[in-house]
């Protein structure tokens, strides 16, 4: 049995698996499986994905389309034979040795590990994620392509509740629900993956472009010293944006201060229910 399954939620984006599975095949940890699960996709990600000639590797797709990642994750997490959960987005790369390092913090005993991604747009960086570099507090913004769990850690909250059932990010939630239920949640300081935010990109599910993967992947082939050619840049950014001193961490604070009054002010007027997910799906040109 698998020690780690590696779930990719996928959606009609068949030009951006080859990139995101690579990374997850050029792992230095070997012991996973790879469930790539697709929300009902009608496009060629099943022939790709098929056409995969590792074991490791499968494909499942839901035969109704749920229109976020909550049935995908939770379909993946039902079909896993792993101890532990990873998650990647199919739009989203992991760095070499993400999964050894997540699979060490997991070691130490605690039921959650994460650590950061850092995020672009037009192959600039646009910010990172976590929002700040600690472990998990309320209402830390944690991306999914970050984080392992323990499997028995997602069967005693419920799972991942869908975008009607919750007004906050089907993420937040879950990692909300881990720590009211009293798991222990560890952060790695280190750069382990990268994302494109697809919330950044208006039609994205319309034109399914693909460039920055290829490019990004290429790089973390080529250059053994991605992550910290990157760091450097990462506190640069920070710096910069928030015109604070250096160090990140009185701007991380500042960032996780606005995040709060957001969560509040959403909460005062009462939004409901899936509205902001429904906008940001109209946005990036889903149904």
């Amino acid at each position: 049995m698998p020690k780690i399954t590696v779930i990719i939620p996928t959606y009609n984006w068949c030009s951006v698996l080859p990139h995101s599975i690579g990374s997850v095949m050029a792992q230095t940890w070997t012991d996973f499986e790879l469930l790539v699960v697709g929300d009902c996709c009608t496009d060629g990600s099943q022939a790709w994905v098929e056409s995969v000639a590792d074991p490791r590797v499968r494909w499942i797709n839901l035969e109704q389309n749920t229109g976020d990642q909550s049935g995908p994750s939770n379909r993946g997490c039902e079909e896993a034979r792993g101890e532990w959960i990873a998650y990647l987005g199919h739009d989203d790369l992991w760095l070499p040795g993400h999964l050894a390092g997540l699979a060490a913090v997991m070691q130490s005993g605690c039921d959650m590990a994460y650590s950061i991604a850092i995020c672009y747009h037009e192959d600039e960086i646009c910010g990172a994620l976590p929002a700040f570099f600690e472990d998990y507090r309320r209402p830390m913004s944690i991306g999914p392509s970050t984080v392992m769990h323990r499997r028995a850690l997602w069967e005693k909250v419920g799972g991942w509740r869908g975008r009607h059932e919750i007004r906050s990010g089907m993420d937040h939630d879950l990692w909300q629900r881990f720590f009211a239920a009293g798991a222990v949640m560890r952060f790695r300081p280190e750069i382990s993956a990268v994302k494109f935010p697809a919330v950044l990109r208006k039609d994205v599910y319309r034109t399914t472009p693909s460039g920055p993967q290829e490019r990004f992947f290429k790089r973390l082939c080529d250059e053994s010293d991605f992550a910290a050619v990157e760091k450097e840049k990462l506190l640069a950014w920070l710096q910069e944006v928030r015109h604070e001193p250096p160090g990140i961490g009185r701007a991380l604070r500042m960032l996780r201060s606005a995040l709060i009054m957001r969560m509040k002010l959403g909460q005062r007027l009462g939004l409901r229910r899936g509205r902001q997910i429904d906008a940001i799906r109209r946005f990036k040109g889903l149904p």
